[in-house]
């Protein structure tokens, strides 16, 4: 099970996976809309997602804080895989 995230305010898109975060991207064009998910298969076999627990939620209409800044050390897991 991996956990991602995606965090959207205006033009910024920040990613997470398992809680930590993994990068950021700045689209110009679209700064609203809606939510999506798009996957396929590279080969024969076919694919399958699922969810489970899915949740979406609005961000209040703050200013976004500051992009996190990567860190040059390995992350270590979370206790309990979670």
């Amino acid at each position: 099970v991996i956990r991602i995230g995606v965090w959207a305010s205006g033009k910024e898109l920040r990613f997470f996976i398992n809680d930590y975060y993994q990068f950021s991207a700045r689209d110009p064009v679209w700064s609203s809309g809606q939510v999506g998910v798009f996957a396929r298969s590279t080969g024969n076999t076919a694919l399958t997602v699922s969810f489970s627990d899915l949740k979406i939620y609005r961000l209040n209409a703050l200013p976004a804080p500051a992009t996190p800044v990567p860190s040059a050390r390995p992350t270590q897991p979370k206790p309990g895989g979670g």
